[in-house]
């Protein structure tokens, strides 16, 4: 016989974790719209232009995704780790999760451990969406037709390759 939690588990599992890739993916739009606010203001001068723009563009749309998508983010990993039959479960599901939380520790118990997740967040994003775009520009430069599609691709394997590197140490 087939366990009806775990099959419920499973399947809130799976919508969590498409609802948070829709989310993430709006950061892509994020980080456009703060590149295109730090490029705009001169009065800023130069060091919000080029490679910095992009790094702290990439670094301030993922942590604003992250502060979105955190609760749900902290509610999927307690469910995971929250084992045994129905009956012994500590938490029933996201909504009693994030209540029970809520009325034991308040909103800054939800958001426990979010600073810790912003450090790696910063690194990583920054480094992930910076790169890319900074490399970008580089080779649009130098011709005057669209980049390669193949071009692209290695350049997107090589930064999400060495971003995941470089941040590494903070995501442990």
């Amino acid at each position: 016989m087939v366990n009806n939690s775990l099959i419920s588990a499973e399947v809130l599992s799976v919508y969590l974790n498409l609802f948070e890739l829709f989310l993430t993916t709006k950061c892509f739009h994020g980080q456009d719209l703060y590149r295109n606010i730090l490029r705009s203001d001169n009065s800023l001068g130069q060091f919000f232009s080029g490679p910095s723009a992009n790094f702290i563009a990439g670094a301030a749309a993922g942590c604003t995704t992250l502060i979105i998508i955190y609760p749900l983010d902290i509610a999927h990993t307690r469910l995971a780790a929250d084992l045994g039959t129905t009956e012994a479960r500590q938490f029933r599901g996201v909504r009693h999760f994030l209540n029970t939380i809520r009325e034991k520790d308040g909103v800054r118990g939800i958001y426990r451990g979010l600073p810790a997740s912003l450090h790696g967040m910063v690194v990583h994003r920054g480094l992930y969406f910076g790169g890319f775009d900074t490399i970008k520009e580089m080779m649009s430069e130098d011709s005057r037709r669209e980049v390669a599609l193949w071009k692209r691709w290695v350049v997107a394997q090589a930064v999400t390759s060495s971003a995941g590197l470089l941040s590494y140490p903070l995501d442990t």
